[in-house]
């Protein structure tokens, strides 16, 4: 690469793409050595990898407004997001449409998580205190609306250790039986969800090998609530001979139908209920 010379990073993700473009883009940079500092570089990113980065931006990031957490604010539903180091953006910044700041009546509960290093010996990370704070909110009636992450599959997952995948699957199974027995007691719903996983398809069956990759396997969306007892089929149904329908964005106007609160027009996807 040379003076002048044109770069184009295509990569949506911005959470890694933007260490390689701070090292062409910034005058000052001390991430690593670099020999010397490229002049007149046109550099063009399909998203914007963060306003303090001097780039052409393909597609600018749209402002995302009514999100679910908005939405749940302006009805004065108080909420609390509930994760650890490794999930606690996906249920802050990023379910908040990319918004820094809680809403008003929000509180963000960061649970300090067990050592990671090697996460073969901790599978079980921060999901015992994760729900253990969470029952207490629950039994104190501290928070109406409550939106938690368990990251230890994602991270276990990438140790590429079939124990350690096979206990974190056991610790979050317990975990969500806690909580399920609390939330039924308090009348309330539990809904269960993912975006994507490797667990549920972590081995090669023709060969025996580990993958490494994520799945495309269409996730579950579970609940559960006493209104709905006795209506799921029998006792043992099998969740993947179920034919696949809705997609992610389906969960918030989905959520919004069971509050009874009118969803807004930014709103794209149907209540799947």
């Amino acid at each position: 690469i040379k003076n002048k010379d044109s770069l184009i990073f295509f990569n949506f993700r911005s959470d890694r793409m933007r260490q390689l473009v701070e090292s062409f883009v910034r005058t000052e940079f001390t991430k690593f050595e670099r020999k010397k500092f490229l002049k007149d570089l046109f550099v063009l990113t399909f998203t914007s990898y963060g306003k303090d980065l001097k780039t052409n931006v393909a597609f600018p990031s749209e402002k995302i407004v009514n999100s679910l957490g908005e939405v749940l604010a302006k009805k004065g539903i108080s909420q609390a997001r509930l994760a650890d180091a490794e999930g606690f953006s996906y249920v802050t910044y990023f379910f908040n449409g990319e918004r820094e700041e809680p809403f008003p009546q929000e509180e963000d509960i960061l649970i300090p998580s067990a050592n990671l290093s090697p996460t073969e010996q901790s599978p079980a990370m921060a999901v015992p205190k994760i729900t253990k704070t969470l029952i207490q909110y629950i039994l104190d009636n501290k928070f109406d609306f409550f939106v938690v992450n368990f990251s230890n599959l994602k991270v276990i997952s990438s140790a590429q250790n079939k124990e350690a995948v096979i206990k974190a699957i056991e610790v979050v199974d317990q975990a969500l039986r806690n909580i399920k027995e609390i939330v039924l007691s308090k009348n309330g719903i539990l809904l269960i969800t993912s975006d994507h996983g490797r667990v549920e398809d972590f081995i090669n069956l023709p060969t025996g090998e580990i993958k490494r990759e994520s799945t495309i396997n269409p996730v579950p969306f579970i609940l559960v609530g006493n209104q709905w007892e006795e209506k799921g089929g029998e006792k043992g149904f099998d969740l993947s001979l179920l034919k696949p329908k809705g997609k992610l964005a389906d969960i918030a106007p989905t959520i919004l139908k069971i509050l009874r609160i009118r969803k807004p027009k930014e709103m794209t996807g149907r209540s799947l209920i």
